[in-house]
């Protein structure tokens, strides 16, 4: 048996894509606290939109973060098979055909799938028959299966390869908002389109110069930070999908170890 029949490598990269997450996330608070701070304070009444917010913006490694997370995601899968081929009696280091060796996705069906396992088979690359049946009929990681909050790690991964960098935005939804000469603002979302208020286009709700909020009426303003417009998962929170994600991966290894042979 191989030294390699161990699936230490796969949970390793499944630690560091958590390590990320968690990184992403104390950025994102930090920033989140800054920006309702900022409405706490005396001040004038500036609110802006995901192109200019209030407080300090997000540092600029923020994307690569997030890149990284989604790189170790992707890895941690691709290393599992890995090892249960390399366990099939594939001489990895050797195969001509190595460099192939990948996590099977079907991007559009099954069947899709199916090809993409068969010419695994045809280049003598593939795990066990159990193993196949098992992505096939429990993981299925292809739409409409088992398997969709993995495609969202290969379809985010591949995206982040092409695009250098994730854009991430902020959804700024006004809940309450008021000003010491009564002025008072509620129901708006900056940028996008929700069933909890209208939108506003442009790049700030600014006051007159001078105009102060008021500092006892109970302002509330939330700030989420999404996935960017024109990618995968447009306008969805990125922490919530990434621990999505992340537990998918780490319940998928689970599956697969135990088809690891244990002598």
């Amino acid at each position: 048996m191989s030294a390699l029949a161990s699936f230490n490598g796969p949970y390793l990269k499944a630690e560091r894509a958590k390590q990320h997450i968690d990184h992403l996330k104390a950025i994102f608070v930090d920033h989140i606290t800054a920006n309702e701070n900022a409405l706490r304070t005396k001040g004038y009444g500036d609110i802006r939109t995901p192109n200019g917010p209030i407080g300090t913006p997000l540092p600029k490694h923020t994307p690569t973060i997030l890149g990284d997370a989604l790189h170790n995601l992707r890895a941690t899968l691709d290393h599992a098979y890995c090892v249960l081929v390399e366990a099939n009696g594939c001489d990895i280091v050797n195969h001509r055909q190595a460099h192939r060796i990948k996590f099977p996705f079907g991007n559009g069906t099954k069947q899709d799938l199916e090809g993409s396992i068969n010419g695994h088979v045809k280049l003598g690359i593939t795990p066990s028959q159990v193993v196949i049946d098992h992505i096939f009929n429990v993981i299925q990681p292809y739409p409409g299966g088992n398997g969709r909050d993995l495609l969202a790690v290969h379809a985010l991964d591949i995206a982040d390869k092409h695009m250098a960098l994730l854009p991430t935005e902020q959804d700024v939804h006004v809940h309450h908002l008021e000003t010491q000469d009564g002025i008072v603002i509620s129901g708006i979302t900056f940028g996008r389109a929700t069933s909890r208020g209208a939108v506003v286009t442009g790049n700030a709700l600014a006051f007159s110069p001078g105009t102060l909020l008021k500092q006892d009426a109970n302002n509330q303003v939330s700030f989420k930070i999404v996935f960017g417009r024109g990618q995968p998962f447009d306008g969805q929170p990125i922490i919530p999908m990434l621990e999505k994600m992340l537990g998918r991966v780490v319940e998928t290894l689970k599956g697969l170890e135990t088809f690891l042979p244990k002598t």
